[in-house]
C-alpha cells in the first residue's frame, strides 16, 4: 500500500502546492549530515547484533564504539561549523529539550506496542492477517477521536500538563498489556490496553510535539521539526531493537517471543514511560533558554 501512496504524493505536491520564492540558501552541512546518519545506524546495529552474540565480542562493540565516535565528532563538528546541521545552542531550550528526550521513550513504547500486539493477535489469539487488522480497528477509531480533543486539552491544561496527561494514558495502556496470560481473549486482554494507548498516542505524540517546537522563529523552525521527527523515528528504533529483543531474549519458544518475554517486553515500555513523564513533570518547568 505505501509505494503507491508516496507515488501519489510525489506526483501531486509540486502540481498543488505552489513554488517557494527564491531565497539564499545556506550551505549543506555535509560533514554533520553524514555523521548524524552514521551514529544511530551503528548504535542499532550494535544492539541487534547484542541480541544474538555476547557483548563483549567485535561486531557488538566495533557499532557501539563508532556510535560513540559520531555522536562525539558531530557535536565537534556542529560547535565549529559556520552553517551547522542543528546548531548546538538549539538544545539551550530547556522545554525543547525535555519535549525531545520524552519522545525518545514514547516513540519507543509505540513501536514495541504495534509490533507486539500485532505479535499476539496473530501468534497468541491465532488470528489470520486480515483479522488482526480488523482487531485494531478500536485503536484507529479511538485515536482519531482523541486526536480531535488535543487541541482544547492543550488549551485547558496547557502543554505540559498534556503530554504528561498522554504519556501516563499511555503507561496505562502499556501497564495492561504487560498483565497478558499465557492464554490471552482479544476484548478482554488485548483491546482495552490498545485503547488507551491509542489515547496516549494521540495525546502524548501531539502535546510533545507542539512543546518541541516552542519559542521557534522563521530562522530555526525547520530545525526544531526536523530535530523532533528524527528522535520520533530514532526512539521507535530504539524500542523495536531493545525492547523487542528483549522480549525474544527473555522468553522463547521456536525462535520466537513467548507470552513471559511480551510482558517482560511491555513493562521496561512502562518503566521509559513513567520516567519520560516524570521528566516533563520535574524539568519542563520554564520555557526560558538555559545559558
Amino acid at each position: 500500500m505505501n509505494p503507491p501512496l508516496v507515488l501519489v504524493v510525489l506526483v501531486a505536491t509540486p502540481l498543488l502546492l505552489a513554488r517557494d520564492a527564491p531565497v539564499t540558501r545556506a550551505p549543506l552541512d555535509v560533514p554533520g549530515a553524514v555523521l548524524l546518519t552514521v551514529a544511530p545506524l551503528a548504535l542499532i546495529f550494535g544492539i541487534v547484533e547484542a541480541a544474538r552474540t555476547p557483548l563483549w565480542s567485535v561486531s557488538v562493540l566495533g557499532p557501539l564504539l563508532l556510535a560513540a565516535a559520531a555522536f562525539g565528532a558531530f557535536v565537534l563538528v556542529e560547535a565549529r561549523s559556520r552553517h551547522p546541521l542543528v546548531p548546538l545552542s538549539f538544545f539551550a531550550h530547556r522545554t525543547r529539550l525535555t519535549a525531545n528526550a520524552a519522545t525518545v521513550l514514547l516513540s519507543a513504547a509505540l513501536s514495541t506496542t504495534f509490533f507486539l500486539a500485532t505479535f499476539v493477535l496473530q501468534r497468541v489469539l491465532g488470528l489470520g492477517p486480515l483479522q488482526a487488522g480488523l482487531a485494531f480497528l478500536p485503536f484507529c477509531t479511538v485515536l482519531l477521536i482523541a486526536v480531535t480533543q488535543v487541541a482544547p486539552l492543550i488549551r485547558r491544561l496547557g502543554t505540559k500538563h498534556t503530554a504528561i496527561a498522554g504519556l501516563l494514558a499511555t503507561a496505562a495502556g502499556v501497564a495492561s498489556l504487560a498483565r497478558l496470560p499465557d492464554s490471552a481473549r482479544l476484548w478482554i486482554d488485548v483491546v482495552p490496553g490498545m485503547v488507551a494507548v491509542a489515547v496516549g498516542m494521540a495525546v502524548g505524540l501531539i502535546a510533545l510535539q507542539n512543546a518541541a517546537l516552542q519559542g521557534v522563529t522563521d530562522a530555526d523552525a525547520g530545525v526544531a521539526s526536523g530535530v523532533q521527527r528524527s528522535v520520533d523515528q530514532l526512539g521507535g528504533a530504539v524500542g523495536l531493537t531493545v525492547l523487542v529483543g528483549t522480549a525474544v531474549a527473555s522468553g522463547t519458544a521456536g525462535g520466537a517471543a513467548t507470552a513471559a518475554g511480551i510482558r517482560s517486553a511491555f513493562w521496561f515500555a512502562l518503566v521509559g514511560l513513567l520516567v519520560a513523564a516524570a521528566v516533563v513533570a520535574v524539568v519542563a518547568r520554564s520555557n526560558r533558554p538555559r545559558r
